[in-house]
């Protein structure tokens, strides 16, 4: 069965829709977050309920990102070396990755120590944060924008992916055939997994020192999305139009969502091996099942292929950046008689509008003129094709969940 256009190799049609999701979830996370210390000053001993166990393992979207970054940052450099082609060029590779993440980040990090202050955070923690450091010292840099060290672990990775190529050629990789080549970046694979699984496995104080976060601890997040790359030239010939490729596809995506639910109903939020491996399935699952459906089908599902979604994948990134911030306005500004419902549907919907509009703005303001060199397009203006841009990262936007304590719901 013929693919559609957009099926290409390295192409997430559901990209877009899956970074929205992740993205809606990571407000909500944040949002309750804020809300429940609010609430809980003001109104002690409100119980939140199941409402509460929902929202505070909404941020699980990190792992469905992360996931996606190994698929389209590394998917590449694994094609070009199973195949025996060259290697995308590391010094375009890294500017395109620096022109991506760099000017968006450095602007709402100015605006937002301007707006709120240093945080007490001291100007070796706030230059270290201006260059991704600040996960290796101790500080308070994360006062300033916690969600920031999440960029950090993902900047490690945009590195390390060319530097991995490099060792492979090295060490001889490309004198073997493709199939041996695919075996041995598997078996390499599995052993980074469970190293950096092992590395994280712990409580969340195991992330308060200084070099904790950072990518050896983080690594084993990527991972499937480089599976998932590595295994697409066989699956592409093997699954168009077969029945398994379906049943697989659904498969992983049902794994995904039980993941979700197992979070919720076993109240996994402690970092340990079982909320780990709950995260592994969630990205796993929800990345691999679209990735797979599309291998089989050449399309995806239309929830995850609308406008809107693609809308939200795109100031993804900007919605990242900006949401704690308008959320911390938010709560200073919730009117005292509020109760617990009316605040929460105050902040939620607040950050909501607040960071859809501003990561809009940011997008057409700053991100897509970085990345086209092109100043920014007036409204109403025909795009040419060359304007036409699908971003492919940075996904993450999300703090890690085992990073915050979570709120008991009671």
């Amino acid at each position: 069965m013929a693919g559609s256009a957009r099926d290409t190799e390295g192409y997430v049609i559901a990209g877009d829709g899956l970074r929205g999701v992740a993205a809606l979830g990571i407000i909500a996370f944040h949002g309750f977050l804020g809300v429940f210390f609010l609430v809980a000053e003001r109104r002690p001993g409100v119980d939140w309920g199941p409402v509460g166990d929902v929202f505070v393992r909404m941020s699980v979207g990190l792992y469905v990102l992360l996931v996606l970054s190994g698929y389209l940052i590394g998917g590449p450099w694994v094609r070009a070396w199973l195949s025996d082609s060259p290697f995308p060029r590391p010094g375009a590779y890294v500017m395109r990755r620096v022109r991506r993440i760099m000017p968006a980040f450095w602007l709402v990090l100015g605006v937002t120590l301007l707006w709120f202050g240093n945080s007490g955070a001291g100007t070796r923690d706030v230059a270290a944060l201006f260059a991704f450091g600040h996960v290796f010292i101790d500080g308070n840099a994360e006062f300033v924008l916690p969600q920031g060290w999440t960029l950090a672990v993902e900047f490690m990775f945009y590195l390390s992916v060319p530097l991995l190529a490099v060792l492979a050629v090295r060490a001889g990789g490309r004198r073997a055939d493709p199939v041996r080549r695919r075996r041995a970046l598997l078996a390499v694979l599995a052993v980074a997994f469970v190293v950096s699984f092992v590395l994280r496995a712990g409580p969340p104080e195991t992330l308060e020192t200084a070099g904790a976060r950072t990518l050896a601890s983080f690594a084993w997040a990527f991972v499937p999305g480089l599976v998932l790359a590595a295994l697409e030239p066989a699956a592409r010939t093997r699954l168009p139009g077969r029945r398994e490729g379906r049943a697989l596809g659904l498969g992983l995506g049902a794994l995904g969502l039980l993941s979700v639910a197992a979070l919720v109903l076993f109240n996994l939020d402690d970092g340990r091996v079982p909320t780990l491996l709950a995260y592994t399935g969630c990205g796993t699952g929800l990345v691999g099942g679209a990735l797979v459906w599309q291998w089989t089908t050449g399309t995806t599902p239309r929830l995850l292929d609308t406008r809107v979604a693609h809308a939200l994948g795109r100031w993804s990134y900007g919605i990242y950046l900006v949401h704690i911030g308008v959320g911390a306005e938010l709560i200073r500004h919730v009117p005292a008689g509020f109760g617990p419902a009316a605040t929460l549907a105050f902040v939620l919907g607040g950050m909501l509008a607040g960071s859809v509009t501003l990561a809009s703005l940011l997008w057409w303001l700053v991100e897509r003129p970085a990345i086209t060199g092109r100043p920014p397009r007036l409204p109403g203006r025909r795009p040419r094709s060359a304007d036409v841009v699908t971003p492919t990262g940075p996904s993450v936007a999300a703090v890690a969940p085992e990073a915050v304590p979570a709120p008991a719901a009671k």
